[in-house]
Order: C-alpha cells, then structure tokens, then sequence
C-alpha cells in the first residue's frame, strides 16, 4: 500500500496521467496511478482533477484541505474511507458514482454530493458515518452479503435502489426524495425509518426498520413482498398502482391523499395487522393461510377476496367495509376469527366453496345498491344480517351445514339448504323468506330455533332426520320427502 498525492504534472489534470501523481503533498510527479490498495490525497496542493478513460479505483480518498474541481467522467471505487470537504467542487456525469466497497467512514464535512452513491461489495462490512451522508443523486445499496451503518447520521438521496439480497442495518433514518426500488430479497433491519415517496418491489423487502411514504410519489410492485411495518404519512399523493404485496409487519394510514383506482392490496399467505382507518381502499385480497388482525375498521370500494384452496383465513377485530363485493375462494377453505363484514356497495358475493364455509358476520347494508349473491354460498358459526338494499338472488342457494344465526325477514333469498351431518340448530331473528326451494338435507337431528315463520315455493326433506321447528313453515308448491322423517313442533 502506497499513498498518492494528486499534483500539477504541467500535462493534463487527468487521474490517469502517471505525472500527475507524487509520494507527498506537492511533491514531484511521476508516480504510478492509484491502484485499489493506495491512499489518494487531494489537498490544497493539488489542482482541477478529472477522473478520466475508465473506472478509477483507490484504497481510501482523502479531500481535506482541497478547494479545487473533481470532475467525475468515471465512476471511482473506494476500498475504505472517504473524506470530502465544503470547498471542494464536483463535477461530470452524477451517474459516474463515488462507490464504497469496503469498511469505512465516511466524512462530508456538510457537504452535498452531486454524484450517485454507492454503497456495496461482496462482504459484509461497516460503513461508519462521521456525519450525515447527503446526495442530490441516487443512492444504491448493492452489497451482495450485509451492510452495516454505523454513526447516529442521516443519509438523504433524490432516488434509492437496494439489489444483492443483502441485509442493511441502520441506526438512523434513510430519507429518500424520490423513488425507492427494490430488486432481490433484501432485508432492512433497526429501530429507525427507511423514508420514500415511492416504492417500487421486483424482489421481498424485509426486516425490523419502518418504511414510511413520506411524499407524493408512487408504490408499485406485483413481482416483490413488502413486508416492513409501514406507514402511509405524506402531505403528497400516494398512488397505489397494479397490484401491492404486503404481508408481516404493520401497515399504518396516518395521513394524506392515497390514489387506489385500479389497485389492488394483497396479502398472499403471511400475517399482518392493518391500522389503516381515514382511506379508502380498492381491491384487496387476503389468500392462503393468513391471520389478519384489524386495529380500525378496513374500507374498499372494489372487491374483497378472502380464502384459499384448503386452508384457514383468520380475520380478527373490526369491521370490514366490503363496498364493491365479496369473492370467497377455495372447494375447502375456512375464513373464520372476529372481525365482521358489511356489504355496503354495489357488488356481488360468490363463493367457490364446496365443504369450506365463511364463518364470519355478515350483513348486507347498501341503501340505493344491490347486491348479487352468485351461485351458491356456504356459511357457518356466524351471524347474516339484511338491513337495506336491493338484493338479486336468482338462481342461488344458501348453504348452511352447521349452525348459524339468520336476520333477513326483509329479503328474499332464492334457496336454502341446510346441510350436513351433525346435530346443530338454526337461529331465526326474524323471518326467513325465499323464492325457492328449502331443502332440509341434514342427516341427523335439525332444530330451528326462534319463532318466525319460513316460507318458500317448495320444500325437500331427505336424509332420514327430526326437525325440530319453533315458527310456521308455509310452502306454497309441493314438498317432496324421502327417507323417514320426524318434524316436531307445536306448528305448521
């Protein structure tokens, strides 16, 4: 290892003029030009410098006292630290970056870095801050093993991209003015906040850090998971565009206008909690095995999709406002847990369950809308409750294999079934109307609990059973029976 100083060779001001460079500061040229186990010493001996003809590499780059111009016509790489000073002038292309690719400090001296940075390597290594670390260019993060930041200091860039499936620990918050893209599966740890106006995922971002949309600016990104805790808190416009994976962590709406047209919000198979009262959400999709807790109550105008092929989706707390309909995916999923959801929009609910069962409140409330039930539709445990709206139910059948609380005496459904083969019982708070068919295809005993009537064009018992009825049944056509049945009950 050598140390070069940057002199006046009295031919070009060229980093790669072998007379440009001496042993000590103001000293005779002559010397090689750096190589990547080198200290390079600009001071106030030496002149204008021009990193010229191709990358340009240094062990460590040391600025102090250097008033003059460095202009970058290529990138240069930096094995270790790097001092900089307010004097000193940049200049050239920002895209030729001032690169770190090995442990060092970094000192700015406050001064502001026109160049692109980039922080990176093949090893894991610590980037100690002596100060705060600003660039009106961008930042990249592309180390392909960990990063660690060191030294209480902000880092702030107009743009951000992380790439290298690396792990970044940092001890102070990231402010990013622009853009933030993220390629890879890239982890950001620390007990601060990664600040962006917009994020763009082609790879997973993971980790204890808190992303937070700060400004106006865009998330996009159906190819890659945020999984952060994250905050939605800009005086801007956040735009959600396409399709956003989010799972894991926390996501917070504080404040803000947020674009959702066209959107849609997915969690695919992890938990989440979602505190996200005060916006309005277009589509959202929870699949797979997941548990959602809802801190405050979920609003969308588009549609919510809910369950998995064969397995359970776990909603707990509040109340989700499905404005734009309800799709219930999976022959066996289950989509159970507290949380309750209210059809309050124009939509339809349908559902591809053949065994699995919606097992969460449901009430259909949308004054001046209606609401299309679709095919057939399972539900179990759980509460339907009608309060307003136009309700289309042609060619449906309500499905009810266990048991459950039923309040739609104001609406007509077009056929029940209540199936299965276990002892339960049907509650009824307030009458239970359909413009089909009942069928009772239970195969052991069936109560129906709560004294209104049930009334439908006609009616079929099979499945050798007793019916326990508390209310009138009035079936206009014909009721067909086979097996042996016992209907109980001091009524019709």
């Amino acid at each position: 290892m050598a140390s070069r100083y940057f002199v006046n060779g009295g031919v070009d001001n060229n980093w790669g003029t072998t007379g440009n460079w001496a042993l000590s500061s103001g000293g005779a040229g002559g010397q090689a030009v750096p190589l990547s186990t080198d200290d390079v010493f600009l001071d106030a001996n030496s002149p204008n410098c021009v990193l010229d003809a191709s990358a340009r590499v240094a062990k460590t780059l040391n600025c102090t006292s250097y008033v003059s111009l460095l202009t970058f016509d290529q990138q240069l790489s930096v094995s270790g630290s790097i001092t900089i000073v307010a004097a000193m002038s940049f200049a050239g292309a920002t895209t030729n970056k001032l690169r770190m690719i090995a442990a060092g400090t970094w000192t700015t001296n406050g001064k502001t870095i026109p160049q692109d940075v980039e922080i990176g390597g093949t090893t894991t290594f610590t980037c100690t801050l002596a100060d705060a670390l600003v660039s009106s260019g961008d930042l990249f993060l592309t180390n392909t093993s960990s990063t660690i930041f060191s030294g209480a200091f902000e880092i702030t860039a107009t743009n951000a991209t992380i790439s290298g499936s690396q792990t970044l620990t940092i001890v102070e918050d990231f402010n990013i003015q622009g853009l933030t893209t993220i390629s890879d599966a890239n982890i950001i740890n620390g007990a601060f906040q990664w600040r962006t106006r917009g994020l763009t995922t082609t790879g997973d971002l993971s980790g204890t850090a808190t992303v937070v949309f700060n400004g106006t600016g865009t998330w996009t990104g159906a190819a890659g998971t945020l999984k952060n805790s994250t905050t939605i808190n800009t005086a801007g416009t956040l735009t959600i565009s396409g399709v956003v994976l989010y799972n894991t962590g926390t996501l917070t709406y504080t404040a803000g206008t947020v674009v959702v047209a066209g959107s849609t919000l997915s969690n695919n198979a992890l938990l989440a909690t979602l505190n996200v009262s005060g916006m309005t959400w277009n589509n959202i999709t929870l699949t797979g095995g997941v548990t959602v807790t809802l801190s405050s109550n979920l609003t969308l105008t588009g549609l919510l999709t809910v369950g998995s092929t064969t397995v359970t989706t776990t909603l707990t707390g509040n109340t989700i406002n499905a404005g734009g309909g309800l799709k219930v995916e999976g022959t066996t999923s289950i989509i159970s847990g507290t949380t309750a959801i209210v059809m309050n929009g124009t939509g339809t609910w349908s559902s591809d369950q053949t065994t699995g069962t919606l097992r969460l409140n449901l009430t259909f409330n949308a004054p001046g809308s209606t609401i299309t039930i679709s095919g057939t539709v399972r539900c179990r445990g759980n509460t339907i409750t009608y309060t307003a709206g136009t309700m289309s139910v042609a060619g449906s059948t309500l499905d009810i294999p266990e048991a459950t609380t039923l309040n739609t005496g104001a609406m007509n459904w077009a056929s029940v079934e209540i199936s299965g083969s276990s002892i339960y019982t049907v509650t009824l708070s307030s009458a239970l109307n359909g413009t089909g068919a009942l069928s009772l295809t239970n195969t052991t005993t069936q109560t129906f609990s709560g004294a209104f009537e049930m009334s439908f064009s006609s009616c079929t018992l099979s499945g050798t059973k007793t019916v326990n009825i508390s209310g009138h049944v009035n079936i206009t056509g014909d009721t067909t029976v086979s097996d042996a049945h016992t209907v109980d009950g001091a009524f019709e």
